[in-house]
C-alpha cells in the first residue's frame, strides 16, 4: 500500500503530465489550463474553462455548444474539462497543504 506522500506525488505527477503530454488540444493550451494561466487560454475556451474552474456543476449545454461553434470537438472539450478540473484541484490541494503547514 502506498503512503500518503506517494499518493500525493502520484497525483501531482498526473497533473503535470496532463499539462505537458501531446493530446487533442495544443500542449500549450492544456498547460495553461492546468496552471491557470488565463491569458493563454483561447477566447473560444476561456468562458467554459472559467465556469468549470469556479462552478463545474453549473455548466450548461449552451456553454458547451458555444465552444463547439468556436471550432472545438468533443475530444478537445474533454481535455479542457480534465485539465481545468485537475489543475484547479491541485491548486486547492496545495493551498490546503500550505494552510496545514505540510507543503
Amino acid at each position: 500500500m502506498k503512503t500518503r506522500e506517494e499518493r500525493r506525488a502520484d497525483f501531482f505527477s498526473l497533473v503535470a503530465r496532463i499539462g505537458s503530454q501531446p493530446g487533442h488540444l495544443a500542449t500549450s493550451v492544456r498547460g495553461a489550463l492546468v496552471a491557470r494561466r488565463t491569458g493563454e487560454i483561447p477566447a473560444g475556451l476561456a468562458p467554459l474553462a472559467e465556469r468549470i474552474r469556479e462552478r463545474a456543476s453549473t455548466v450548461t449545454d449552451e456553454e458547451v455548444e458555444k465552444a463547439r461553434r468556436a471550432g472545438y470537438d468533443d475530444d478537445q472539450l474533454f481535455e479542457l474539462t480534465v485539465g481545468t478540473a485537475l489543475g484547479e484541484s491541485a491548486r486547492r490541494f496545495r493551498r490546503v497543504l500550505d494552510l496545514l503547514g505540510r507543503s
